[in-house]
């Protein structure tokens, strides 16, 4: 006879520190099992059926601290714990990490973290992934016009900063030309992770860039107990547009499936000094994934499209007089399989393949097809965490194959050209209680191959081959209770891109003629970088120096020269050493339970060697003032953001004048039942001042958005 498996159970019910009042819908999880729940109004919640005794408990809830705990599972299904749940201002602004600093340990040495969610995610919210992180320190947008927008972080911008979606590269040519838009819809983000140091070897060889992960969750990784989702809202005045999404999460036991479809139509960008014409963006999108989920792993596939129609302004010198309009689709599919191991040296096995196809269309007004790119895009990566061993705390080792094919038609010359590659990297912690070291190397093989070898006005076309190794080591000390001090070192390098190689011909939407170097090197350099910290109840700063000194740093610049048969400036890419340090400080100020002050300060300062150029597209200093009121579910603030006036630039760049500008907002965040709502309405720019980006392509003949209301609704359930 066979003896019955017992049933453990663990039941609470959850109420507020300071009212004592049942909280509702907030979330529960059994960490590492996948198995999640909400409380319901009278702040009960409930697991049974369960096999093991041993578990961690997690509880979410906006406005509420995060609570951890170890707990056991019982055969009694009544018998309940009684948790309390602490109030949390709900507006906790994104702090610049460099370690999560506790009693015992220090996490994250060095890494220099941004992460963005929740209501500050839905406060900050813009029509482009730039937009919604401008306001952090060292980061700047790239932009030629509103739907072209790119992040730039100290400097760096192109292929040194790789922007992922779900941990997948998203594989569009925003990196190559800054009329090329990043194929990721806003309001579809659940949050948003920046990240440098030891850890972006994970991603990539750039060790001095970043990685921007926008995290989307296609594929689903908890199994939820009902039916969940959300509705987004959003619109600006500045471009009188609407922008809506939802996302619903359907529980199959054991799958779990979720649907989601996005939609936006701006018109054409207002600014202080009139309309910036041809700047309209018309987008929708639509993902759907499915995952199998049991106690130890995850399965699943996701499909994810995106559609873009863009104007691109014109109407100065070398530009076409209406402007050019940009037809743009990427379809990503990603099948993923996750497997957890108990009581083993491997903690997780990861396999993850992603398959992109991309489209994008250059068109004159007339309707003439000037340039289109067809880009298809095959990863595959294996990569596994490990548990303690010797004196690593922890860390991932993973290999990827790739493979790109790219093609391109109309009346540029670019060959059509195929890039396969392999890279491999590790990545280990060593966690003590006054130090932690985190260290990384990783090596990458690529093999670019056009579909035939020719002499071209700028050189062989041919085959070529690179192979480049980057590694990074950050430490961070416990100097005493409320002092961190610590430091990175890295060797970067960056294998050059097709367009970087090969391009010849005019470049329609970026109104240049680009010309490319087939006899480029690989990219490399050394990173230095110092950090301090305080952080005590009510004050927090940080203090950061870096400098990266390149031995080959690839650029275009404008040769000055002109194509005569199209009237285009020439850019001309090449490889020169350069130079780029700075200093970034964030303070944050807390005066009482509700008034909080915030500071930023972040420089960047580029140079070619063995020159008196500057490098070029360098973002000026920047200052940035905050005042926040809050109580538990409204806050207000009111921002005060100083630029300098950029006068080191390249030979033919442009220098731009600085500015003031001033924003408030107001944010409200409540519960209706068991839905959730979050309503923030932000006033951009308040007394209309007329300023130009320095990164902005088209800044000699309009400035960035005048006097600007945003309003974002997000309603969850």
């Amino acid at each position: 006879m066979f003896s019955r498996i017992p049933s453990y159970y663990i039941s609470g019910i959850i109420i507020d520190g300071d009212t004592h009042q049942p909280v509702m819908n907030a979330l529960v999880k059994l960490s590492g099992k996948n198995i999640i729940t909400y409380s319901d109004d009278k702040g009960a919640f409930s697991f049974s059926g369960l096999s093991d005794t041993d578990y961690v408990l997690e509880i979410k809830n906006i406005g509420y601290r995060d609570y951890t705990r170890e707990t056991k599972a019982v055969n009694e299904p009544d018998k309940k714990m009684v948790i309390h749940l602490y109030p949390l201002p709900v507006n906790a602004p994104s702090v610049v990490i460099h370690g999560d600093f506790s009693h015992q340990t220090i996490i994250g040495a060095g890494e220099n973290s941004i992460v963005m969610e929740g209501i500050e995610l839905q406060r900050n919210l813009g029509l482009s992934l730039a937009s919604t992180l401008k306001n952090e320190v060292g980061i700047g947008m790239r932009s030629m016009g509103p739907a072209t927008a790119r992040p730039v972080i100290r400097g760096l911008s192109g292929d040194r900063i790789t922007i992922q979606q779900d941990n997948n590269n998203t594989n569009d040519l925003s990196a190559t030309s800054p009329d090329h838009a990043v194929t990721i819809e806003t309001l579809t983000m659940d949050y948003i992770e920046v990240f440098r140091g030891p850890r972006v070897l994970t991603k990539t060889g750039n060790a001095v860039g970043g990685v921007i992960n926008v995290v989307s969750n296609d594929l689903p990784s908890e199994l939820h107990s009902n039916i969940s989702g959300n509705l987004s809202l959003y619109g600006e005045t500045a471009n009188k547009g609407y922008s809506g999404s939802g996302s619903l999460l359907l529980p199959i036991n054991p799958f779990a499936l979720k649907i989601e479809i996005t939609k936006r139509n701006s018109s054409d960008l207002h600014t202080a000094e009139g309309i910036m014409p041809n700047s309209s963006i018309n987008n929708f999108g639509f993902s759907t994934g499915a995952s199998y989920i049991s106690t130890n792993s995850i399965t699943g596939i996701s499909i994810r499209e995106f559609n873009s129609n863009y104007g691109v302004p014109g109407g100065f010198v070398g530009a076409h007089p209406k402007g050019i309009d940009i037809e743009m689709f990427r379809r990503s599919i990603t099948g993923k399989t996750e497997y957890l191991l108990e009581h083993s040296f491997v903690e997780k096995i990861l396999l993850n393949f992603n398959r992109s196809y991309y489209r994008h269309t250059e068109k004159e007004k007339s309707g003439l097809t000037g340039a289109e790119f067809i880009v298809k895009n095959y990863d595959l990566n294996l990569s596994i965490n490990n548990r303690e061993f010797t004196f690593f705390t922890n860390g991932e080792t993973g290999i990827t194959l790739s493979q790109r094919d790219f093609d391109i038609g109309g009346y540029v010359f670019t060959p059509k050209t195929e890039s396969k590659g392999i890279s491999a990297f590790i990545f280990q912690t060593i966690n003590k209680d006054n130090y932690e070291i985190q260290s990384s190397l990783r090596f990458e093989h690529s093999s670019i191959k056009p579909y035939r070898e020719y002499s071209s006005k700028i050189g062989k076309i041919r085959s070529r081959d690179f192979s480049v190794f980057s590694f990074s080591l950050s430490a961070v000390y416990k100097i005493s209770e409320h002092y961190f001090a610590g430091g990175n070192i890295n060797r970067s390098s960056r294998i050059p891109s097709i367009e970087e190689l090969f391009s010849e011909g005019p470049h329609l939407a970026a109104y240049s003629y680009e010309t490319g170097n087939p006899d480029l090197e690989s990219e490399r350099g050394y990173g230095f970088e110092l950090f301090f910290n305080y952080k005590s109840g009510t004050l927090s700063t940080s203090l950061n120096l870096f400098r990266n000194d390149f031995s080959y740093y690839i650029i275009p610049r404008n040769s000055g020269e002109t194509n005569w048969s199209t009237l285009l400036p020439i850019y001309s890419t090449e490889g020169t050493g350069a130079i780029l340090s700075g200093i970034e400080n964030e303070t944050e100020l807390k005066i009482s339970e509700s008034f909080q002050i915030n500071q930023s300060l972040s420089y960047t300062y580029g140079k070619i060697k063995h020159s008196n150029s500057s490098l070029p597209m360098i973002p000026p200093l920047k200052i940035r003032m905050e005042i926040i009121y809050k109580n538990k579910f409204l806050s207000l603030g009111i921002n005060n953001e100083i630029v300098a006036s950029q006068n080191l630039v390249d030979v033919f760049e442009q220098k731009t004048p600085g500015y003031n500008v001033s924003s408030c907002y107001i944010q409200y965040t409540f519960l209706s039942g068991l839905t959730g709502h979050n309503l923030s309405i932000n006033l951009d720019n308040i007394f209309n001042t007329s300023f130009r980006n320095h990164l902005s392509r088209i800044k000699s003949i309009l400035p960035e958005p005048g006097r600007n209301v945003r309003l974002t609704y997000r309603m969850f359930f």
